[in-house]
Parts: structure tokens; sequence; C-alpha cells
């Protein structure tokens, strides 16, 4: 298998950085590589940031045995079972109520937050009970009209970039491996899809945030970096 980070500058491989995860839900934090040349054929053929396709280094991992791999929907499903976050985070009920309104519009505002906030509980029960995605169809928001509670939420948290944490538990992962790679990316990603309809439901959007068969080591310990060369 053979491993190439991609850089839009002279990449730098300094083995002692020390990677702090939380930077990004779906992804996470470390040196970043590709297998083979799929990164940059993936770029140039959604023509997606083909001006940082400057340099490539050939990344080495010496050792395997602490590298998380998924290749088939069992052991995606049992990294899920470990690592996802099932449960949205409760809101910060208080920076949700707009405090520049008129008197009458606040008191509107201030009566629904708190029929959100009463409505939490049994909302936080039927989330985890139910797993539906949170684009879900007509039919299931009648099933379930606390999904529509949560899309109220979630637009506001939009708006004040405090995104509810909803997804895989990066910092847990880093504790028990050194790394993560999904060769076999495309596969799984069209075997999700068939299996759930629709791949971009919440519980499954992480995944496709990857793009392309790769891999992430944040313990720089067991990897070395080739030389940096342009690309032509």
């Amino acid at each position: 298998m053979e491993f190439w980070h991609y850089s839009d500058q002279n990449f730098t491989y300094d083995p002692n950085h020390k990677y702090v995860q939380g930077g990004h839900l779906w992804k996470p934090c470390g040196l970043w590589f590709s297998l083979g040349d799929e990164w940059e054929t993936w770029c140039r053929a959604q023509e997606f940031q083909e001006e940082k396709l400057v340099t490539r280094s050939l990344v080495t991992i010496n050792d395997l045995s602490n590298i998380l791999i998924i290749e088939d929907t069992e052991q995606y499903q049992s990294f899920m079972d470990r690592f996802f976050f099932r449960t949205p985070k409760e809101p910060d009920w208080d920076a949700l109520l707009p405090r520049d309104l008129e008197k009458e519009e606040f008191e509107t505002c201030e009566k629904i937050i708190k029929i959100l906030k009463d409505c939490w509980p049994s909302y936080k029960t039927t989330r985890e009970a139910s797993g539906r995605p949170w684009n879900a169809s007509m039919d299931q928001r009648q099933q379930s009209p606390f999904l529509d509670l949560y899309d109220c939420i979630w637009k506001e948290y939009e708006q004040k970039k405090q995104k509810p944490r909803y997804g895989p538990d990066w910092e847990a992962v880093t504790k028990e491996y050194a790394g993560i790679i999904i060769p076999k990316y495309y596969e799984l990603y069209r075997t999700l899809e068939q299996t759930y309809g629709g791949f971009f439901t919440l519980p499954r959007s992480w995944l496709s945030a990857w793009d392309v068969p790769s891999g992430c080591v944040w313990d720089l310990s067991i990897v070395t970096v080739g030389e940096t060369v342009k690309i032509s």
C-alpha cells in the first residue's frame, strides 16, 4: 500500500508534532494521506482546489499494528458502536434567546425557548430510540415531531456557530489507536448507500467528508515521511 500526503506548499515533516483533536467534527486531526494518487485524481476530476496540488510526500507507516483499518460494514458498525456521539448536546438555552428584540417579540421568543427546553428530555429519549436521520422525510417527521424541534435548534446553532456535537469521538479514538485508514472507501460508501437509502443522513455523513480512500495518523512516531517532490 503506497500513501501520499499532498500539500499546497513545501511540506516540512516534524516527527515531534502533537495533534490535538476537536478542530473538525467529522475528521480527525493528524497527518493525512491518500492511497496512491487517489486524492489528486479526485481533485482534478471534481475541479476541487487543484491549485493546492503543489507537492506530495511519500508516507511510510512502519507499524500497522495500532492502526484502525475500516474495510467493510461490519468494521464500520463496530467503530460506530464504540465511538459515535449518539446524543445531541443539550443547547445553551440562554444563548438561543435573542436579546435585541422589542419587548413583545422577546417575550414570544422566551415562551418558545421554554417550550423547547421543556420538551428536551422527551426529545432526547425519542432521538436515541429512533436513530432517525436528520434529513427525515415528511412521513418520518409526522411520526416524530421532535425532529422538527431539533431542526429549529440546529438553525439557531448554525447562526451562532455553536453546532451540537454529533459525530465520532476522535479524542477517544486517539487514546486507543495511532491512526485510521479506510482503504476501500468507495466500496464501503456504496454499500452504506444501498443499505440506508440516502447516504447523507447524519449517522453516516462523517464518512462522506473523506471523499477518497485515505487515512490519517496522529502518532507520528510510527511513520516515516520521504522527500517532498513538486507535482508537475
